[in-house]
């Protein structure tokens, strides 16, 4: 399936970035951007998936 969104009135795909618990195979730290991939959501990714 391919997902498109409107960033002022042009279409991206968005990219998907995330970390994920390799024990418990769970995904602790997602980020989504609509632009090229940067490092910027890979950071917001980690930060999120990080512990409290």
């Amino acid at each position: 399936m391919q997902a498109l969104v409107d960033v002022e009135g042009t279409a991206h795909r968005p990219r998907i970035t995330w970390f994920a618990d390799c024990v418990t195979s769970a995904i602790t730290g997602p980020a989504m951007t609509p632009g090229r991939p940067s490092r910027e959501p890979v950071l917001a990714a980690f930060v999120l998936g990080g512990p409290a």
